[in-house]
Parts: C-alpha cells; sequence; structure tokens
C-alpha cells in the first residue's frame, strides 16, 4: 500500500488516493473483488464515511507478476487502525 497524487482535473488539483496492490492468485481474486464491491457500497450509502473507490484492476509488472490494484481516495481523519479498540 502506498499513497499517491493524482490529476483531479484541468484546474491543476490533485487528488492524494491510496493505492494497493495485491499479488495475483486464485483465492485471492475472489477475496479482492469481495472488498471492493463492499467498500463500493459502504461508499454509496455513507459517502461522508467511506472513501470512495476510484479504479481497480489487474496490472503486470515489467518482471511479468501480475497485481490486483485499488484507487481509494484518501480521506482527512483518524485511520481506522488507531481508533479500532
Amino acid at each position: 500500500m502506498f499513497e499517491a497524487e493524482f490529476p483531479k482535473d484541468f484546474e491543476d488539483r490533485h487528488c492524494t488516493c491510496v493505492v494497493r496492490l495485491e499479488a495475483e492468485n486464485k483465492s485471492l481474486k475472489t477475496f479482492t473483488n469481495t472488498i471492493v464491491a463492499m467498500q463500493q457500497i459502504a461508499a454509496s450509502i455513507i459517502p461522508e464515511l467511506v472513501p470512495q473507490t476510484l479504479q481497480v484492476g489487474k496490472a503486470k509488472n515489467a518482471q511479468g507478476g501480475m497485481f490486483h490494484f485499488s484507487v481509494i481516495e484518501l480521506m482527512d481523519g483518524d485511520l481506522l487502525e488507531d481508533v479500532w479498540q
């Protein structure tokens, strides 16, 4: 996981995002798709609390390895891992 900044529009504003990469394997594909679907549903119901998923897909690295990725907007506030009791 890492942060990345992408152009948001033509007015030179940018959106900071979290990019998640997972190496491809058969059991992970279903898990990744389920997590993305759950996050998209949650974001549509409570958009002020759940970051929006901007892009999901697969990518190949220079060595030929396949990875699933997701790009999610970074929201201001506390991290869940910091406040979860």
